[in-house]
């Protein structure tokens, strides 16, 4: 039994890293603070975009797997692949520095619940400075291992807490009723649940992700990969992703209960500086004050995790972007690297100490993740169902699925606009 918990721990990688940014960037945030304003009315909307979007994500491990390349390779051979990396390389201008601001305001508003004495804006920097030294030092098993931990505990914690303060099920299974409660602001919401569980860019950074675990997957140093090779990594990174995104999905679930059975009753919604210590409510009230420390390192690692893979995960894009669209050679794009990541972050460090009111950066970075979903979920697709082997491809029902989640990707992107610009909504 010790050797198969140490065998899967061994495969596991890109999926428990992709539930890690996941579970810091919405679910402990956003859909505790959707249970808390909406109570399990919108429970659907989260099943639904983790059923439908999960091919998407897959497609980034499947074909970085059978061909040994990320996907901004897969992108670079359709033929319009330069247009579309360059239209790639102005949205890393838009989203990401949101995601590093609500990452970094979440992860230091922890802190700051706390050892208050220290001040909000000083943890905001101290985790920025940190987080930089661990990515420009490129050290993936390290984020690979600290994930693995901060999601182990997330999830043990998480589903304490549930069992203590468990739904009632008549209120839960109603919430799988697609129903939408006449409340003002809810659209907001629903708007940003629509681009959970995160970025739809996350996708390339797993592919890139997979390439790294690729010869860990394939489990010997032989330098010809044949085909039952092939087959016995695909095999390794599908239980991967897929237990990634079980991960996620039950996460999601479970801190959206939290919100509604736990924060809701209480009237206390999640935001400001003080974001944390209303969320500390899920752990003290439920369990007493002495939860407050265990609820300190559960909210950390989810936020801080998310922080520093997304982080990673923006640096290796934009890099592989450079080398695809302007032809440069590595050392060059290296430097264009660094400095964009700089500039992104410290950005988001800006914001972050500026606006103080993490979850309301959340619900934008949230949103703005949908401009993306068309063009990156229809590349994926294109990638898989063309430019792989027959073999290797996803099944037909597979398809159907990553087809509807296009669709909802587009349905997503048109309410963004009808709410967020056009204000009809």
């Amino acid at each position: 039994m010790s050797n198969r918990i140490r065998q899967i721990f061994r495969v596991i990688g890109p999926g428990i890293v992709f539930a890690s940014l996941c579970i810091g960037e919405t679910h402990l945030a956003l859909l505790a603070y959707t249970g808390a304003l909406y109570g399990y009315s919108l429970l659907w909307v989260v099943i639904m975009v983790h059923v439908l979007y999960y091919p998407n994500f897959e497609y980034a491990q499947r074909y970085a797997v059978v061909t040994g390349e990320t996907l901004i390779d897969g992108y670079a051979r359709v033929k319009i692949g330069r247009f579309l990396s360059v239209v790639l390389i102005l949205f890393m201008f838009v989203t990401p520095p949101l995601i590093m601001s609500s990452l970094l305001g979440l992860s230091g508003s922890v802190l700051y619940a706390a050892l208050p004495m220290i001040g909000y804006e000083s943890w905001c920097v101290i985790l920025f400075i940190i987080t930089l030294s661990i990515i420009l030092g490129g050290r993936y098993k390290m984020i690979e291992r600290i994930s693995k931990l901060m999601v182990l505990i997330i999830v043990l914690t998480a589903i304490l807490v549930f069992l203590v303060s468990p739904p009632e099920p008549t209120e839960f299974f109603a919430g799988l009723v697609p129903t939408i409660p006449a409340t003002a602001g809810v659209m907001i919401v629903i708007v940003a649940i629509l681009r959970a569980p995160t970025d739809p860019a996350v996708s390339i950074f797993l592919s890139g992700w997979a390439v790294k675990k690729r010869s860990e997957w394939l489990e010997n140093e032989s330098k010809s990969i044949s085909q039952s090779d092939i087959g016995k990594m695909l095999k390794n990174s599908l239980f991967d992703v897929r237990l990634g995104f079980v991960i996620s999905c039950l996460v999601a679930v479970i801190f959206l209960s939290i919100g509604a059975t736990v924060l809701r009753p209480l009237g206390i919604v999640p935001e400001g500086v003080e974001v944390s210590l209303r969320l500390s409510r899920i752990f003290t009230d439920t369990l007493g004050p002495w939860m407050f420390p265990v609820f300190i390192i559960t909210l950390f690692a989810a936020f801080w995790g998310g922080y520093l893979a997304a982080m990673d995960g923006i640096k290796t894009l934009f890099g592989n972007l450079t080398r695809q669209v302007f032809k440069v050679e590595k050392s060059l794009s290296n430097r264009l690297t660094i400095g964009y990541l700089l500039l992104v972050t410290t950005s988001g460090l800006l914001m972050t100490t500026i606006v103080k009111r993490p979850m309301i950066i959340v619900l934008l970075a949230v949103s703005v993740g949908l401009i993306n979903i068309p063009l990156i979920f229809g590349l994926n697709i294109y990638c898989v169902n063309r430019l792989i082997s027959k073999a290797y491809q996803p099944s037909n029902a597979n398809k159907v699925l990553a087809i509807l989640g296009f669709i909802l990707g587009i349905l997503g992107l048109i309410l963004l606009i009808l709410v967020r610009v056009l204000k009809v909504i």
